[in-house]
């Protein structure tokens, strides 16, 4: 079994019946940061954030929020990079900082 279908199972075995999904706008390095602390996800790629903070689990129900960079035009990607970077963690793949 690979690590989406894995994921995939373990997802539905929560969300028997409802799904809510929603958005939360980045608009600052500072802010992501501030989210990067709370969630404790220094070293953490970007898809692993979207991942871990973006999904919670409540009854039968899994709230699923998608993140997106509101804050000119970089991407949330680029500054994920720059802002690990500048900690210490390591580099989302691919990304140029």
């Amino acid at each position: 079994m690979t690590d989406y279908e894995s994921g995939y199972a373990e997802f539905m075995s929560f969300a028997q019946h409802r799904v809510v999904t929603g958005s939360r706008a980045i608009a600052s390095a500072e802010e992501l940061r501030g989210l990067i602390d709370l969630h404790g996800a220094w070293g953490w790629t970007l898809a692993e954030f979207q991942d871990r903070a973006g999904v919670r689990f409540e009854g039968d129900t899994a709230y699923v929020t998608q993140f997106y960079w509101a804050g000119g035009e970089e991407t949330l990607e680029s500054v994920w990079a720059r802002v690990q970077e500048a900690r210490g963690g390591r580099e989302s793949k691919g990304q140029k900082v």
